[in-house]
């Protein structure tokens, strides 16, 4: 067990004057970056603030990143001095050598260590001197280095599209500014025990830092065991008796995991950095019923979470978390901040209530930029809707009372009246707060404890949403368990979850569009975890698409029919095509989910054709499964009523839900002068025309945005026959019957829109009046 250690204020004000002196004296000047190579400790806390002192700008190195991603941040941050703490370890020889060759560093610390009696050290220099020996006696002297609010004091990273990660500065206004505003709103004070548990290079530990320091509280900081070992988490909480934590969910799942100790103390808990879900809540309240939860929303160019959105303690409102939805919203700004929905087509009009838009973040306290002034002008930007405004009275240029600008004026650019555009997607609620719907819908499902979702490319180059989830262990997950030996890998977890995926595919086709839902689902036993606690990416498995369609579906059930002869010929063709195919294909499994992409489905199209020697434009939707192809097959109906075959049967009835394509394949059994008799119906065919145009309902702009279309044309093959005699204008029809078709019309405004379709298909296949069919398109179409 380590040496639990405690240092006062006076001891770290001390030890930071020292190393500030002699960053300046080996030639740091400001806003010259210092990267510290660091632990989670306290002499961060003093390497951080020596660097502040002498106008520099920090960055931190995580020793837990591969040597290539330490490179990588060096070369972004191009640091004039370096501070190696020595708990961090030694250096790698490859970083070492990219820091002699390609960076010029003006000063070195090489092993800075906070002794237990407050004493600094720096480690010795090549004539074995300690290199902070000559600044030692002054100890007590402060720098006096000149700072504004538009000072930079903080470079933080964020990644970028290229793989780069993108460079933030961040301004020393931001690192204050909200904390009189927290202490008033959720009663934090020199009495409070915060922790630090974020990540070191990740830009919540400045919170972590800043926040204890400006009240004048106590920072308590566990070991790398106490964060590690299940359990040991809470129990070190408890121990300590914090009263306020900041933390990832990822990090607040690792603290409710195998967790044996209340934390009665505990009253706030801000959590940042990934969505946070119901049930996330619900773990950490039953573990301590006294803590307010305070869900963030924020970005590292926004420089703070900079709104928040509170659930009380389960002591004040045992039944509040009941009455949320399953992903917490972003809320409400912050004190000077405003969220701002705006429309994605003009940016001049705000969203209405409901409405998706994108997230501007206007504030006083965003970060400078970019390190890359273009990437800064395309991100951070003026705000519009007050170029008229009346301008505010600058009291920092111009005080209030009539003197001098003070020092800090000549780091200070005036009052700049800017927005952040996040890229997130987000829409008001009925009470004014915002919601993120760019959240994951897969948390939603009972079964599922944790997930990521992520867009990859597949080995021919397809970009492919790929779903990584973690099970929600416990009885209602043994249903959906197959009966067989647990096994490593990505394989082995897909076998055994194969029933679980498929209810989780079904989940989210019911609130989703089809082109949200992921291709790939990949069960995991636990998430791997990046040292700032979130999700590690990089090291979550790339499943190939070939390696999750080759395994073997489960043997079919004892009794059913064997395939159509029509069923074993697309299985044929599902299997020249797929890569590593099952065998024998599942007959009633999708296309896309063995591995079908947009390359393969155009020689699906091509096979297809071949096979059953027909002729179409394109195939626009999900392929029909071998299942429902042998269903058309067995059908005359059906194939009376689909002159182009099955094809076009297909792109038609793969468009349906399974309850929608049930109901008509049902009442395709009945004959088709059952039918024409009963509804006036066209065993004929399609009428002449051909062509359909639906105009969007208001709750579908959102999916006509994402697909960049406000009209659908549907091609479909005209009936040669034309349109069979005897169904017209003449037909009787009851006036209760014609009032239940306007409601149904009415109903089929807000439907979804695969049900749109195909409604205006089984309206000109099977029901509706001639008058009907030929309002729908003009002759000019049919030219």
């Amino acid at each position: 067990m380590p040496e639990k250690r405690t240092f006062s204020y006076g001891a770290i004000l001390h030890a930071s004057n020292v190393l500030a002196h002699h960053l300046l004296q080996g030639g740091v000047q400001r806003e010259d970056v210092v990267m510290v190579y660091a632990h989670r400790s306290v002499d961060l806390v003093v390497a951080v603030m020596a660097v502040l002192k002498a106008g520099a700008t920090f960055s931190v190195i995580d020793p837990a990143y591969p040597p290539s991603r330490q490179t990588v941040y060096l070369q972004v941050a191009q640091p004039r001095g370096l501070v190696v703490l020595k708990g961090a370890g030694t250096i790698s020889p490859s970083v070492r050598e990219f820091i002699s060759t390609e960076l010029q560093i003006r000063v070195e610390v090489p092993a800075l260590e906070l002794l237990p009696n407050g004493d600094i050290v720096g480690g010795s220099d090549v004539d074995g001197k300690d290199v902070l020996a000559h600044v030692q006696s002054l100890v007590d002297s402060d720098p006096d280095v000149v700072l504004g609010p538009d000072s930079v004091g903080t470079l933080s990273f964020t990644s970028g599209s290229t793989g780069i990660p993108k460079g933030v500065k961040g301004r020393h206004y931001s690192l204050t500014h909200f904390f009189p505003w927290m202490g008033q709103r959720f009663e934090i004070g020199e009495y409070s025990k915060f922790t630090m548990l974020s990540g070191i290079a990740h830009d919540p530990i400045q919170r972590d830092m800043f926040t204890p320091l400006f009240f004048g509280a106590q920072l308590h900081v566990p070991t790398a065991d106490d964060i590690g070992t299940p359990g040991r988490l809470a129990e070190w909480m408890a121990n300590s008796e914090v009263t306020v934590t900041h933390l990832t969910p990822a990090m607040g799942q690792l603290l409710s995991a195998q967790a044996t100790r209340q934390i009665p103390t505990l009253r706030n808990a801000f959590f940042v950095g990934d969505v946070l879900t119901k049930r996330d809540c619900t773990r950490l309240q039953s573990l301590a019923t006294n803590v307010r939860i305070i869900n963030m929303y924020g970005t590292t160019e926004t420089q703070r979470a900079v709104s928040y959105f509170a659930i009380p303690s389960v002591a004040e409102d045992p039944t509040f978390l009941a009455t949320q939805k399953e992903i917490m919203p972003a809320g409400e700004g912050m004190v000077d901040v405003q969220l701002l929905v705006i429309n994605r087509n003009d940016r001049n009009i705000p969203c209405a209530v409901g409405e998706v838009g994108e997230i501007y973040v206007r504030s006083g306290g965003l970060a400078e930029g970019y390190s890359d002034p273009d990437a800064t002008a395309e991100k951070f930007v003026a705000n519009w809707f007050a170029a008229d405004a009346t301008p505010r009275q600058d009291t920092i240029a111009h005080p209030l009372n009539g003197t001098a600008p003070g020092p800090e004026a000549a780091h200070w650019k005036g009052i700049r009246d800017r927005m952040y555009r996040s890229g997130d997607l987000g829409r008001y609620m009925p009470d004014g707060i915002v919601e993120c719907t760019g959240a994951r819908m897969i948390s939603q499902h009972p079964l599922v404890r944790e997930n990521v979702t992520l867009v990859r490319r597949d080995k021919d180059e397809e970009k492919i949403l790929v779903s990584y989830f973690v099970p929600l262990n416990g009885p209602a997950l043994d249903g959906f368990a197959s009966d067989v030996p647990e096994e490593e890998g990505v394989a082995g977890g897909i076998r055994r979850y194969r029933k679980l995926i498929r209810d989780i595919r079904e989940h989210l086709k019911k609130k989703l569009p089809s082109y949200s839902v992921p291709s790939l689902f990949v069960p995991l036993k636990r998430m791997p975890l990046n040292p700032n606690g979130k999700i590690d990416k990089p090291a979550l498995p790339f499943p190939d698409t070939a390696q999750a369609a080759s395994i073997e579906p489960q043997a079919p059930a004892a009794g059913l029919p064997t395939a159509t002869a029509t069923e074993q010929a697309m299985q044929a063709i599902w299997t020249r095509i797929l890569p590593n195919a099952p065998s024998p294909i599942p007959l009633d499994e999708s296309f896309f989910d063995l591995g079908g992409h947009s390359i393969l489905a155009t020689r699906l199209i091509f096979e297809i054709r071949k096979a059953f020697v027909v002729n179409a434009n394109a195939l626009t939707c999900d392929p029909l499964p071998p299942a429902t192809a042998g269903l058309f097959e067995a059908q005359p109906a059906l194939r009376q009523q689909f002159p182009g075959g099955l094809l076009q049967f297909a792109q038609i009835a793969g468009q349906l839900p399974e309850d929608v394509l049930d109901d008509l394949l049902m009442n395709a059994a009945l004959q088709a002068d059952g039918l024409q008799e009963a509804h006036g119906g066209m065993p004929g065919g399609m009428p002449e025309h051909g062509m359909v145009e639906l105009e969007f309902p208001e709750d579908q702009i959102d999916a006509q945005e994402e697909l960049g279309a406000g009209e659908v044309e549907i091609n479909a093959p005209r009936d040669q026959g034309g349109i069979h005699e005897g169904v017209g204008a003449e037909e009787d029809v009851d006036e209760n019957e014609e009032e239940d078709e306007e409601e149904e019309g009415d109903e089929e405004e807000v439907a979804a829109l695969p049900v749109r379709l195909l409604r205006g298909f089984i309206n000109r296949f099977w029901g509706g009046t001639a008058a009907e069919n030929e309002d729908i398109s003009s002759d000019d179409e049919n030219s």
